[in-house]
């Protein structure tokens, strides 16, 4: 059967979803542009498929660019298509950021942080999720049996993220049923955020291709393991010196990382509303759940929001 390849130009919402719209590979250049057509109320689509209040309505127009650098083609050489996307900017029709693209809010930051504090952010994500329909036994947590069971997932999975141009750090079966976790080396800047989707959906195609299907719910079953996700953060001034640590203060957390960290914890309650918006990730944020039940810093704590 004939076909022609197709490449998603999408962006990460705040509803968590990759949302987008596919064009001939022949026009990527083309896109990159001139964009693809966006609409302003879909930021308020909803991970139910639900039109949140908004005060857009059918109104506006905008542009979805796309960065060519975010481009990933995995090719599973399972005799199927290769899986085309590219990450973008949304962006008003006169070339402005659109005050709710998500990936402009974060160079917007980043680009602060840099002006205030004099310092750049590294950083890294770990994923956790579970497979639906898994088959590990009782007992298999952080095992190498439990490894073994989706071995093939792993490897194939470690070989398309390499291929998407990042780097691969660890794999392995998590506490809960079916649960594993995935980390990737650390990037600076929007790089690691990018990746931290590109990342997720190559864990899903991953999945699809293996006939599987995945899951990053924060809560699976009222009294189960939840599916976390932490990010890991450290500074580096414009020189590149590592700025986190100081032998001097207090825990060896260096002025302006503590400065950073304060900001985080005054001004938490507002950050889950965007990082855990459904009422599910609050069954999960409790205490006895390894997961941020509280509001503070801690040492070696696991239940503490910033360790």
């Amino acid at each position: 059967m004939k076909r022609e390849a197709l490449v998603l130009a999408c962006c990460s919402d705040i509803a968590g979803k990759v949302r987008g719209k596919a064009f001939p590979e022949a026009d990527f250049d083309k896109r990159l542009k001139r964009g693809i057509g966006w609409t302003p109320t879909n930021v308020q689509i909803t991970c139910f498929d639900n039109i949140a209040e908004s005060p857009y309505g059918a109104l506006g127009d905008l542009i979805l660019l796309p960065d060519a650098q975010t481009r990933v083609v995995a090719d599973f050489q399972d005799g199927l298509a290769s899986e085309q996307f590219v990450l973008g900017d949304i962006l008003q029709t006169t070339g402005e950021p659109w005050e709710c693209c998500t990936r402009s809010i974060l160079k917007s930051a980043l680009a602060r942080l840099e002006a205030v504090a004099g310092v750049r952010l590294l950083s890294a994500f770990e994923h956790e999720f579970h497979f639906k329909g898994g088959s590990c036994p009782i007992g298999s947590a952080y095992t190498s049996a439990g490894f073994r069971a989706e071995r093939e997932f792993a490897e194939t999975l470690v070989a398309m993220l390499r291929d998407a141009g990042l780097e691969p750090d660890m794999v392995m079966k998590e506490y809960g049923v079916d649960q594993y976790e995935v980390t990737m080396g650390p990037t600076q800047g929007v790089i690691c955020a990018d990746q931290a989707v590109i990342l997720r959906e190559l864990v899903r195609v991953t999945a699809e291709r293996l006939r599987r299907e995945v899951s990053f719910t924060p809560m699976r079953a009222p009294t189960g393991v939840g599916n976390g996700l932490h990010i890991h953060m450290s500074f580096r001034d414009n020189a590149g010196k590592p700025v986190t640590y100081d032998s001097e203060r207090k825990f060896g957390l260096g002025k302006t990382a503590g400065q950073f960290i304060a900001g985080v914890l005054k001004y938490l309650d507002r950050i889950v509303a965007i990082t855990a918006p459904s009422v599910i990730s609050y069954a999960r944020l409790t205490p006895h759940r390894w997961s941020a039940a509280f509001n503070n810093l801690g040492f070696r704590d696991r239940e503490a929001s910033v360790r």
